[in-house]
């Protein structure tokens, strides 16, 4: 049980990182390695990002959430 909701977990958070960058990032697609999900954030922004869509917390996404972080 704890390694699939480990396994979840890890696959939630890379994919949430692989939406933050290529949402943030000016010229497209990033070239991140996104492999260790657990590897430190890049910016304050990501960060918080995380944090506000923590899966372990009972926090589901929803469109308020992300027009913060997306905003042009």
């Amino acid at each position: 049980m704890l390694t699939a909701r480990r396994s979840i977990t890890t696959s939630r958070k890379r994919k949430l990182r692989e939406l933050f960058a290529v949402a943030t990032d000016e010229d497209g697609i990033p070239n991140h390695d996104f492999s260790d999900p657990d590897a430190p954030t890049t910016t304050p922004a990501e960060k918080t990002f995380l944090i506000e869509s923590d899966i372990l917390r009972y926090v589901t996404m929803s469109l308020d959430t992300t027009a913060l972080f997306f905003a042009t």
